[in-house]
């Protein structure tokens, strides 16, 4: 199975230049909030909190996970990166709650926008140049491995995209149009058309995570596959005493327990073993398959 260490050295590099641009983001955006009073900058400002605290963990488990980690972890790190992803994303959830709660606020009771608007479209302008450098990268780290942490990070960076590539273009009308009142109630829409968005999508992320940390077997799809695999193989058997599987890191980890005929030997039993693993590759890509040999049950 191929190792993910170089992909964390690229992650571990591209989250330390995420933190690197995020600190005076921030620091930008809280200046502007104060100033403006518009909702829609405020939302901003918690967005890239909690971009920044992603980027942390991210930096700190790619930091860790750069080393090879296979014989600490038997079955891969995916229940780290699943860990790492859920906790990232409920801190996404968390900045979501905060960002829509103070967006309808802003949309029953409408404010004026204050003074220093014109800093903030400057600073919106350099985080979407920043946020095409970085989806690119991330992309193209993803495109080399599939694991929870590299897609959550992507999810990211796709967020930072597309909100920011919004945000700037309502900045913009909110600067020309700032003295028509009807434009005060473009921040707050926004703002909970993106949260809505975002909170499904970080949300759906949750469920899958929690499947991989609670070990739940592979979905039905892949069940179904396993099963016309070994039907294929049904002569080489004498019995199915079980099938175990489990997603961990992108890879389904396939146990079989069988049973075979007495003096089959153990190449024998390996070479079954491999030629299931090759067909079920061609249905399910990703997979290693384990044949499970335990010794007979005695009665008292």
């Amino acid at each position: 199975m191929k190792t993910d260490k170089e992909d964390y050295k690229k992650q571990l590099r591209l989250s330390m230049f995420n933190i690197a641009g995020e600190v005076p983001n921030f620091t930008a955006l809280l200046i502007s909030a104060i100033s403006t009073r518009a909702v829609l900058v405020f939302v901003d400002m918690i967005d890239t909190a909690g971009n920044l605290l992603r980027n942390i963990l991210i930096t700190l488990i790619s930091f860790r996970l750069r080393k090879d980690l296979h014989y600490r972890y038997n079955y891969g790190v995916g229940k780290v990166e699943a860990l790492v992803s859920m906790l990232c994303d409920f801190v996404m959830v968390l900045s979501l709650g905060m960002m829509m709660g103070f967006a309808v606020r802003d949309l029953i009771v409408p404010r004026p926008i204050g003074d220093f608007l014109l800093f903030t479209v400057v600073v919106k302008a350099a985080n979407v140049t920043s946020d095409f450098f970085i989806y690119f990268k991330q992309k193209k780290i993803c495109r080399d491995s599939d694991n929870l942490v590299f897609r959550s990070a992507m999810s990211v960076a796709v967020k930072n995209l597309i909100f920011d590539l919004t945000t700037f273009s309502a900045l913009i009308l909110m600067q020309i149009f700032g003295d028509v009142k009807a434009i005060w109630y473009l921040s707050p829409i926004v703002s909970l058309v993106l949260g809505a968005y975002l909170l499904f999508k970080t949300i759906k992320r949750i469920r899958e995570t929690f499947g991989i940390i609670l070990d739940r077997s592979a979905d039905e799809e892949v069940q179904v596959a396993i099963l016309q695999t070994l039907t294929s193989f049904y002569e080489k058997y004498d019995a199915i005493e079980n099938v175990r599987s489990r997603v961990s890191g992108g890879v389904v980890f396939v146990d079989l327990d069988l049973g075979f005929a007495p003096g089959m030997t153990y190449s024998e039993m390996r070479e079954i073993a491999d030629g299931f693993e090759t067909a079920l590759s061609e249905k399910v890509p990703n997979c290693e398959v384990s044949l499970c040999i335990r010794g007979e049950k005695r009665g008292e």
